[in-house]
This record gives structure tokens, C-alpha cells and sequence, in this order.
């Protein structure tokens, strides 16, 4: 992405760092957007 030439990267990466986060309810958002974006409404998902 080109960011660690940013003047600021630091703090960019400082926020990240910090906050929590939970890969249970990331890999959730994401399975959901793949759903969403990939599977054609109305077709069963197995």
C-alpha cells in the first residue's frame, strides 16, 4: 500500500495496534460479505 512512506505511518499502525479485535467476528463479516457478493440469492448454501 505504499503507507510506511507516510510521515504519520506510525500512528496509522499505533491505532490498529491498539484496538481490539476479534477474528471470530471478522471471519463472520467476511464469510458474509463472500456470501453476499458470490452466491446468487434465492440458491442454498452448503
Amino acid at each position: 500500500m505504499g503507507l510506511d512512506q507516510e510521515k504519520r505511518f506510525h500512528r496509522y499502525h499505533r491505532v490498529l495496534n491498539r484496538a481490539s479485535w476479534s477474528s471470530r467476528e471478522a471471519s463472520r463479516v467476511l464469510l458474509g460479505l463472500l456470501v453476499e457478493t458470490f452466491v446468487p440469492e434465492g440458491d442454498p448454501l452448503v
